[in-house]
């Protein structure tokens, strides 16, 4: 049994060594938004230590089984849910606040006058990049440019 213990452990480690590896690799991708290695490195680090700390304390309570797996269970249920927060978090929050720009740069339409609610008649452009948001309102006499740098 602890032979196959020994060879998943060191399956896992050699997945999470090519993780690192990927990340160090496009940690100069020139595009804002594919470039997660920052993250990813915080990621393989948070899993790193939170296996290494259940592998210890698993090992130390091997005698009752239901505290032992209540323990694994709670390690991977919140290893799992602080990597995706890290993960998709910024994208999230990026995505919302261009939601909010985007709803701010519409002028309000009397029903009167215009019953559509598409872009013709006011359209805004919004590239979301992770990161930074660009609005630009067109077809207006003075064009707008909103550029908000999140840090």
């Amino acid at each position: 049994m602890a032979t196959w213990t020994a060879v998943i452990y060191c399956y896992k480690f050699l997945l999470m060594a090519f993780g690192a590896f990927l990340a160090w690799e496009t940690r100069h991708v020139t595009i804002p938004a594919l470039n997660d290695s920052k993250l990813i490195g915080l990621c393989i680090y948070n899993v790193f230590i939170l296996c290494t700390i259940g592998v210890l304390l698993t090992a130390a309570i091997s005698s009752n089984p239901i505290t032992s797996f209540c323990l694994i269970a709670s390690f991977i249920i919140f290893c799992t849910t602080v990597t995706m927060v890290v993960i998709f978090a910024p994208k999230w929050r990026t995505i919302c606040l261009a939601r909010r720009i985007n709803i701010e740069h519409k002028s309000p339409q009397s029903p009167a006058t215009d019953k559509s609610s598409d872009s013709k008649s006011n359209p805004v452009l919004i590239k979301v990049s992770v990161g930074k948001i660009q609005s630009k309102k067109l077809n207006s006499e003075n064009d707008e440019k909103i550029e908000i740098d999140e840090r």
